[in-house]
């Protein structure tokens, strides 16, 4: 987990913009301790989730140059734009 956002105030998870309430974080301030800015104190933590699936079988029925090309990827929302492929 780590930190690259800022918030208004805590708990505030959203605004009428859908923007506004949240900043990113700028350089360390060090007077504050803190790297979000002055308009939006509180850190608001990411979570990145990782999952490894196991592609053999995959690759086994459809061909290891399908499975393998990261272009024929897709989120079950139908997005590609966050697909990342890491073959081990």
């Amino acid at each position: 987990m780590e930190v690259d956002s800022a918030g208004v105030e805590a708990p505030v998870t959203s605004s009428p913009d859908y923007r506004s309430h949240a900043a990113y974080i700028t350089g360390w301030d060090s007077a504050r301790q803190t790297y979000c800015p002055v308009s939006h104190p509180y850190q608001i933590p990411e979570l990145d989730l990782e999952v490894r699936y196991e592609l053999d079988k995959m690759r086994v029925l459809l061909g290891e140059a399908i499975v393998n090309d990261v272009r024929n990827w897709r989120l079950s929302t139908g997005d590609a734009s966050e697909v990342v492929m890491q073959t081990l």
